[in-house]
């Protein structure tokens, strides 16, 4: 209960009721992470609201709320930044010094984007069999069997959690917002310096440990120091984080989406371009070009696509039509594609398999406008059947622009969310084994 009254202190922003928080003393530290996640965030965000409506100074809302919320912190006021340039540099020296990591099973969690979202929740995520025996165990197990490996998955996750806690190194935990990120490098940016080169010569386990880190550092220098930041950003690419941080329904990496957010800067373009051109199946070509919208980075698939186009050679043709399959509606996808109508051979199989893509979110826009008018439930589930079958993670992108949703759809839509869900990891797992709408090759013709 006091956790969700803290919740409504901070959503409603009364003030009566964030005096009487305030009047409490409560802190961050006082929290267990784990038992206590939720009030640890809402805690913080009453701290964060009362600094921003002046009720608390924003260097002491900084000294009692948890570290998820020091980005946001950071943005209120000079005040504030400071405080969080300061306590975040003393974090990272803790952090960057962790060197023995227990193994534990791969995990993800949502990006901490905005403070009035909700708490950020880590879960499992299951890697690919080791082998034939092992895919077929899994998929023999029992419900039992089932939540015994999830437990035996968690125990392991504890003990990670465990030693950087006893390091003092949550902040390898505890995400940072990215506008964060930009307000400490331009309070501080001769501190964020010592960060970039800490990173830059830090062994590859302590960077994976860092990758969040990095990752938001990279997207805020780069407009100050490009070649710096393509470092890092190059080294965020080759190294798995521990700890995924995902966008959206579709849990795009979070570095893809940083990095496609600087494409206007010349030496981060090369970067992009060639994150496309290194992607060895459809889903990576897809999430790709899904980063690159999220980032409002339209402009630049173009330019990649003419590019690839100019060249000539079939193979570039063929990732050019993709990537136009996988972009959102627009006139110069629907153009390119009709110009490759009739295409035959290597080419032409790319072409179906790119318009296939691209009529299937056209028509997901289409039911899901039906879905948002529907004016009886009969309507409402007719279109919502289509809709769930052929929608993909592009859903992201435009589900807030096509309509204002009626009663019914408030009242229903909840009951196919997981399906929608579902279906988007279906497509995912579906252009895994695809290379232009075909089976992938052997990768002697397609590593360069």
């Amino acid at each position: 209960m006091r956790m969700r009254a803290m919740a409504l202190a901070a959503q409603t922003r009364d003030q009566d009721l964030l005096r009487q928080f305030l009047a409490t003393g409560w802190e961050a530290s006082n929290c267990d992470p784990k038992s206590g996640y939720h009030e640890l965030w809402y805690g913080s965000r009453c701290l964060l609201v009362a600094a921003d409506l002046g009720l608390v100074g924003a260097a002491e809302a900084v000294g009692r709320m948890g570290t998820n919320f020091y980005g946001f912190a950071a943005q209120v006021n000079n005040e504030g930044a400071k405080a969080v340039a300061d306590r975040v540099d003393v974090a990272f020296h803790r952090a960057i010094g962790v060197n023995d990591i227990p193994q534990f099973p791969l995990v993800q969690q949502p990006v901490t984007a905005e403070e009035g979202q909700a708490p950020p929740l880590l879960s499992l995520v299951d890697q690919p069999a080791r082998d034939i025996r092992q895919a077929f165990e899994q998929l023999g197990e029992d419900d039992e069997a089932f939540q015994q490996r999830q437990k035996r998955s968690w125990q392991a996750f504890d003990r990670f959690v465990e030693r950087i806690t006893l390091a003092d190194a949550r902040l390898i935990l505890d995400d940072l917002s990215w506008g964060g990120f930009d307000a400490i490098v331009a309070c501080n940016p001769a501190l964020a310096g010592g960060w970039k080169q800490s990173l830059l010569a830090a062994q590859d386990g302590v960077f994976r440990a860092m990758h969040a880190f990095a990752t938001g550092l990279a997207r805020a220098i780069a407009p100050s120091d490009p070649a710096s930041a393509a470092q890092l950003f190059e080294r965020t690419a080759a190294l798995k984080p521990f700890v995924n941080r995902v966008i959206g329904i579709s849990s795009i990496p979070s570095e893809a989406v940083a990095v496609w957010s600087r494409v206007a800067i010349p030496e981060v373009r090369k970067l992009c371009f060639a994150r496309i051109d290194a992607a060895a199946n459809d889903s990576q070509i897809a999430v790709e070009v899904l980063a690159a919208h999220k980032a409002g980075a339209q402009e630049f698939v173009r330019e990649y696509v003419d590019a690839m186009l100019s060249v000539g050679e079939p193979a570039k043709t063929a990732r050019a039509l993709l990537v136009c399959g996988f972009s959102d509606v627009n006139d110069h996808a629907s153009r390119t594609l009709q110009r490759f109508e009739g295409s035959v051979g290597f080419v032409g199989d790319a072409h179906r398999a790119a318009t296939y893509a691209y009529r299937r979110n056209e028509w997901s826009r289409h039911w899901y406008s039906e879905m948002k008018a529907a004016a009886n439930p009969e309507e409402f589930w007719t279109s919502s059947v289509l809709f769930a079958k052929i929608v993909d993670g592009r859903f992201d992108l435009w589900h807030r622009n096509c309509g204002s949703p009626g009663e019914v759809f408030e009242r229903f839509f909840t009951t196919i969310e997981d399906g929608v869900e579902t279906r988007v990891k279906k497509w995912q797992s579906a252009r895994q084994s695809k290379l232009f709408g075909g089976e992938i090759p052997d990768p002697i013709f397609t590593l360069a």
